[in-house]
């Protein structure tokens, strides 16, 4: 069983998951934010949810849930079937964390007699691997959803901490910026060969786009305040007319969690 890919690429999806929360206080775990966001610990049991409800429950030989209410607690999907935000996830205090995580390795242990299955069962492979795919994105949106929750703490907690000089930190070492240049004109799209995918980013299709350049790295927060100081957020010229119609009307001169504080970012 170990021996399996699908086996290794599970446990190590969800190695990543758990290892992004072990950067946090179980405090930081329980609070929402705002409505289009959700506590980091429903994201756990909502990942949890997805390989019970779509895998388990139809491979399980017997099928016995976790827990008969976890279910609707973490659905992303309302009784009519419909997929929405729950603005009260945060009022779930309980179950606790550590109930939550105890739930993640009963699914984990019952999730190992399945995966043995998927190699003779391409559905099943199917549905696993869309449960893959399904937990890295949740792995984005615990990440999005701490960091706007941490920029409301008067505090303003780190997420994890870098030393300026170390070799890890992001931005070290970086190679010079440069740009290439692209033609555009007709191209082609979307989805194609073998593989995953989700159902959105297929047929391949044509596109026609403008000429554009694309940098060979990702900006800096130095150079990103070199375009604010240059003035660049009331700049028309740099702008889409709908993204400085945005800017205006809600009055942004600068990233959403950049604060001045005497006269330093």
């Amino acid at each position: 069983m170990t021996d399996s890919p699908l086996y290794f690429k599970y446990h190590e999806i969800r190695n990543r998951t758990l290892a992004l929360i072990n950067f946090l206080q179980d405090e930081d775990c329980c609070v929402q934010s705002m409505e289009e966001t959700s506590p980091v610990k429903w994201h756990l049991g909502h990942i949890a949810w997805f390989f019970e409800t779509f895998v388990l429950q139809h491979y399980e030989k017997p099928y016995k849930p976790f827990h008969e209410h976890f279910a609707p607690m973490f659905s992303s999907y309302d009784k009519a079937g419909k997929t929405h935000p729950d603005p009260k996830r945060g009022l779930f205090t309980r179950p606790a964390l550590g109930e939550i995580r105890k739930y993640c390795q009963n699914v984990d242990a019952r999730m190992g007699g399945v995966l043995v299955l998927a190699e003779q069962d391409e559905m099943l492979r199917m549905l696993i691997v869309l449960g893959m795919h399904h937990e890295q994105q949740h792995q984005e949106l615990i990440l999005t959803d701490i960091k706007h929750l941490f920029s409301q703490n008067p505090l303003y907690p780190s997420y994890r901490s870098f030393s300026p000089d170390s070799p890890s930190c992001p931005g070290a070492n970086l190679p010079l910026l440069e740009w290439h240049q692209f033609t555009g004109g007709l191209v082609e799209i979307g989805f194609e060969g073998e593989g995953f995918s989700y159902d959105n980013e297929s047929p391949r299709h044509k596109q026609f786009i403008q000429p554009y350049s694309l940098a060979t790295r990702l900006v800096t927060n130095g150079e990103y305040l070199q375009f604010i100081e240059a003035g660049g957020y009331e700049n028309p010229v740099l702008w889409l007319s709908e993204g400085l119609d945005w800017v205006k009307s809600n009055k942004r001169y600068h990233p959403l969690y950049w604060r001045a504080d005497k006269n330093e970012w």
